[in-house]
Order: structure tokens, then sequence, then C-alpha cells
């Protein structure tokens, strides 16, 4: 009896990590819409009236989308630092270009 308990304790990590790959991956974006001289602020909430964690430079690639969006805002993990940012200056890695161009990620279709 204790060796199936500690055989079937043995597999959780196994059936943990089969459950981790089922899950949908994070989406990466680009920063779009901000020109260069500017920086996107990320803030605390989904709206201008919540403070600013952190900025990212326009063109910067590598922010995941990390859960669902409110509204025209999207909760996001840029290197480790997570906040909110407005999906107009969300963009693919092609749309990000020189970081003034881009389709807003909003404007997108919804993946399939």
């Amino acid at each position: 009896m204790k060796r199936l308990i500690l055989s079937a304790l043995a597999a959780l990590p196994l059936a943990a990590g089969l459950l981790v790959a089922d899950l949908p991956k994070a989406e990466a974006a680009c920063v779009v819409n901000v020109e260069r001289w500017d920086r996107l602020n990320a803030r605390s909430g989904p709206g201008t009236r919540y403070g600013i964690r952190f900025s990212i430079r326009p063109a910067h690639c590598g922010v995941d989308i990390i859960g669902p969006c409110e509204g025209r805002w999207c909760r996001i993990d840029y290197r480790g630092r997570k906040g909110w940012v407005n999906t107009r200056f969300l963009g693919s890695e092609d749309e990000a270009g020189d970081g003034s161009l881009g389709r807003p990620y909003s404007d997108r279709p919804a993946p399939a």
C-alpha cells in the first residue's frame, strides 16, 4: 500500500507537467503607435487613472499578454514586470517597424 501511494505521488509532477503543457501560451506582442522619443506606460490597473508601474520603449517586443483584456486594456508581462496597457499600443513584431506604425491589437481578428 505504501509503495502504491509513493508511486502515485512520484507521478504527480509528470501529470502536472502534462496539464501545464496543454494550457495556451501567453500571446507575445510589440509596442506600436508610440513615437521614438516617447515610452509606453504600463499601469497598475486597466485605465489611465491607475499609476504608472514601468515604461517600455517603442518597437520593443516580448510583451506577453497574460490574461483576458478588459475593454481596450490588457494585462501584460514584460521582462518579469506586470502591468496594464491600452490595446492601441500593442501589435505584432511585423507591425512594430519603427514603433510609430502598426495595427492596434484590438482591431485584429480573434485567434481561431
